[in-house]
């Protein structure tokens, strides 16, 4: 991947999980920039990845090829706001808000931008991640695949035809760890109340349910699939959503309790 100056518009959880991933995989650090009105915030980003940091949105997105919004979507008109004197012309916009839409950036812009939004999932903060990409009818050849690349920090990237494929993404990649996670605890916690063992055995053996999970999943997922929705059916290939849900179900040595 050519390096570009890249500005982070916000440095949350997830940007830095991004910009953790460019910087190990050997992207310039000199060539990434991060924004957050917290000042210890950027001073830890500054120290920890050897970026620039700053607290002026305006003055790091003005300079920067790439600019990665990365607030949360309540904020995104705030911020926008204060942004509606930048030249957008040539720059490549990565939105990773949420429910955001193209038009409605090109709105709060006042200009049409080059926009990829992504979805990504919070495997991806630990560079295990699988994030779904919309690129707009503006956006380049050499732009969409810089922003695949970028993903492709934090883990693997699956591209959808149309817009509101991201919102399936959402539903079947985005949301779709914490459903499995969320059983896991259930299930640990009607064994710890029925006293059939203790806390530390229960783990162990939920830990032993991801390890099936992970082993047999795959093997059954695609005869599962002509039962999802039709909206995930339309969104991603075949191929494709296999990938999804076996990307969920292959984080064991990472997530596992």
């Amino acid at each position: 991947m050519e390096p570009r100056q890249i500005a982070f518009v916000g440095a949350g959880n997830m940007a830095t999980a991004i910009i953790a991933g460019l910087v190990k995989a050997g992207y310039p650090a000199d060539s990434i920039i991060a924004t957050d009105p917290n000042s210890d915030s950027r001073v830890r980003l500054g120290e920890t990845y050897g970026i620039f940091t700053s607290g002026d949105n305006a003055l790091a997105v003005d300079d920067a090829d790439v600019v990665v919004l990365a607030v949360k979507p309540q904020l995104m008109e705030t911020v926008m706001g204060g942004l509606k004197d930048i030249d957008w012309s040539g720059k490549l916009v990565i939105s990773i808000a949420a429910g955001i839409s193209v038009a409605r950036l090109n709105q709060l812009a006042g200009a049409e931008l080059s926009v990829v939004r992504v979805m990504p999932n919070t495997p991806a903060l630990v560079s295990k991640g699988m994030s779904g990409l919309f690129a707009a009818a503006s956006v380049s050849d050499a732009d969409r695949d810089f922003a695949g690349k970028l993903m492709q920090a934090v883990g693997e990237v699956c591209w959808v035809e149309k817009e509101s494929g991201i919102n399936a993404v959402i539903a079947a990649a985005g949301s779709a760890p914490a459903y499995f996670f969320r059983f896991m605890e259930a299930m640990q916690e009607e064994a710890v109340r029925q006293a059939l063992m203790p806390r530390p055995h229960v783990c162990w053996f939920s830990s032993l349910l991801w390890a099936l999970l992970k082993w047999w999943l795959p093997t059954r997922i695609c005869h599962c699939l002509p039962c999802a929705s039709r909206s995930l059916q339309k969104a991603v290939r075949q191929q494709k959503r296999c990938a999804y849900l076996m990307k969920i179900t292959s984080l064991t040595p990472y997530l596992t309790p």
